[in-house]
């Protein structure tokens, strides 16, 4: 019960996420005992993560707004990609003469 308990307060993941090694919410509990589970087991399994991921999908839809919203306006930019870009910028600052910040 405590380790359900634990497991609702961690960051929901898809079971794609918590069955795939090369994805941050892997467990390898799960995937280890995938196979063996009984076949009425992993249908509820996967039922709850189509439940799961629809309630995501609608809540992330259903939301209105008092104004003409660009769907551009909404999208944020990882630090990953300021990474991959930081080098370029960083060349041109210094072949125009600016400091890098």
């Amino acid at each position: 019960m405590a380790e359900q308990s634990q497991q609702q307060t961690q960051q929901w993941a898809s079971l794609a996420d918590r069955l795939n090694p090369n994805r941050a919410a892997f467990d390898a509990n799960l995937k280890a005992s995938w196979k063996s589970l009984p076949k009425k087991e992993r249908k509820r399994i996967i039922s709850e993560d189509k439940k799961a991921i629809a309630a995501l999908k609608s809540r992330a839809t259903s939301q209105s707004l008092p104004f003409i919203a660009d769907s551009d306006d909404h999208c944020e930019t990882s630090h990953v990609a300021y990474m991959h870009v930081a080098p370029i910028l960083s060349y041109i600052a210094t072949r125009i003469g600016r400091k890098c910040k």
